[in-house]
């Protein structure tokens, strides 16, 4: 049977791996985003939030872990234990970084769209073009009203 200690240096090594799948996850967004494919797009996320499930709950498991068992400050534990927090606090600002990449190629494709209704709009383009194709009335107007 494994100490407490050795429970919860196994606990912060899952949660390393799983900041290393979510920062994978995380780079392939990026990518997905860049190339425009948005089934890509919603996989991965729907990846990262399973991920961050996976987190969450392992943090939960080593806060109850750390609070009903007193730990004895084993110094080979305490080395290792840094060493794995050390890890995640870096991996933890790659994950930053690549998800500001996200959210800047987001954020640059929102600024286009929203240029592109502007110029729709001034020009009216989508109601002339909708109803020049259209014989009769156009569908989404409700004529009896």
């Amino acid at each position: 049977m494994s100490s407490p200690e050795d429970e919860a240096v196994t606990l912060l090594e899952r949660k390393k791996q799983a900041y290393d799948e979510f920062l994978a996850a995380t780079v392939l967004l990026r990518q997905a985003l860049e190339s425009d494919d948005m089934a890509d797009v919603f996989r991965f996320i729907e990846s990262r939030e399973a991920l961050i499930t996976q987190i969450v709950e392992l943090d939960r498991r080593f806060n109850r872990q750390q609070q009903s068992v007193p730990s004895r400050h084993d110094p080979a534990t305490l080395r290792r234990t840094a060493m794995i927090s050390a890890d995640l606090g870096e991996r933890l600002r790659e994950i930053t970084s690549a998800n500001q990449a996200c959210d800047a190629i987001a954020a640059g494709r929102c600024e286009i769209l929203r240029k592109d209704l502007a110029i729709m709009r001034q020009n009216e383009d989508g109601l002339h073009v909708y109803a020049a194709k259209a014989q009769g009335t156009p569908k989404f107007l409700s004529v009896r009203t």
